[in-house]
């Protein structure tokens, strides 16, 4: 199956962008919409590589609102997602996207008419507690719930209803096309926004230009996974593609563990004996349920 493959390099690469997300957002760019602009600068610039090997089709109104939404419902869970980084280790922060998963089954059954075995929705149900244990922390004897649970909360609720609406606009378009105005509505989104932020823009276009090296290889990366995201999207079951995507946290951690020594300034994760074992648990029961959700 050619679409798992293209769904593990989505999930791998993303992993990756995470860290180097984290380390952007928390050193250089606290404010999540100065980030975004960037981003959506480049994202926009790489689209011409795609149309080397084809085309978008011309669209009707109705898919364009559907896409205009989808841009606008990315944006948004990209600022919300930022916001969480500066709050969390980034594997929990890139685990909780897991949270909305559950979503996922009932927003592809009502909007594609997708079935699921019992298993699988139990299986869904076991990531979301998994994946709120890790956002739980121990201080002073009280046990509390980081920031980046409840923004990321929303961000994986939006996220799981932009996954279905993607693989709603594949039924009707190529991937391509969808993928080509995703990014352009999704920059769009980002643009308007920082039509009131000019002034944090122009504060950090220095320290974009000290950085582009950076910011370009995670813009490729992004661009990269999110087509072969896409790509799996349009042969696949979407619940299916996002229950892989559950694995991402588990990529951060095996980065962080290979690099950490080498980069330490890149990452920001706690690596204790006590927390590691913590994730590890999780994060193992976690691949197992994909077992279930993989079934078709």
């Amino acid at each position: 199956m050619p679409w798992v493959i293209l769904a593990f390099v989505n999930t791998a690469l993303d992993g990756a962008g995470n860290i180097l997300d984290g380390h952007m957002s928390n050193r250089y760019f606290r404010n999540p919409w100065t980030l975004l602009f960037f981003f959506g600068i480049l994202d926009v610039f790489l689209l011409p590589i795609l149309f080397l090997f084809r085309l978008p089709q011309a669209i009707g109104l109705s898919q364009l609102a559907l896409f205009m939404l989808i841009g606008a419902l990315n944006a948004t869970v990209l600022a919300l997602y930022y916001l969480a980084l500066q709050e969390d280790d980034t594997s929990i922060v890139s685990s909780l996207f897991s949270l909305g998963k559950v979503t996922v089954p009932v927003f592809a059954f009502f909007i594609v008419g997708e079935r699921l075995h019992l298993s699988q929705y139990i299986a869904f149900m076991v990531v979301v507690v998994c994946s709120s244990a890790l956002a739980m922390h121990t201080l002073k004897g009280k046990v509390t719930i980081s920031k980046a649970f409840v923004l990321m909360l929303g961000a994986s609720l939006m996220n799981s209803l932009i996954g279905v609406l993607y693989k709603f606009s594949l039924e009707r378009v190529d991937w391509v096309t969808s993928f080509t105005y995703v990014t352009i509505f999704s920059a769009g989104s980002v643009f308007v926004i920082s039509l009131f932020r000019v002034k944090a823009i122009r504060t950090h276009w220095v320290t974009a230009k000290q950085h582009a090296r950076t910011l370009i290889a995670i813009s490729l990366m992004g661009w990269v996974a999110s087509l072969c995201g896409t790509a799996a999207l349009s042969v696949a079951s979407v619940t299916v593609v996002k229950g892989i995507f559950a694995t991402q946290p588990l990529f951060v951690i095996a980065y962080t563990w290979m690099f950490q020594r080498r980069w330490p300034h890149l990452f920001k994760e706690n690596m204790t004996r006590g927390h590691i074992l913590k994730k590890g648990i999780l994060f193992a029961i976690i691949i197992l349920t994909l077992v279930f959700i993989v079934r078709e």
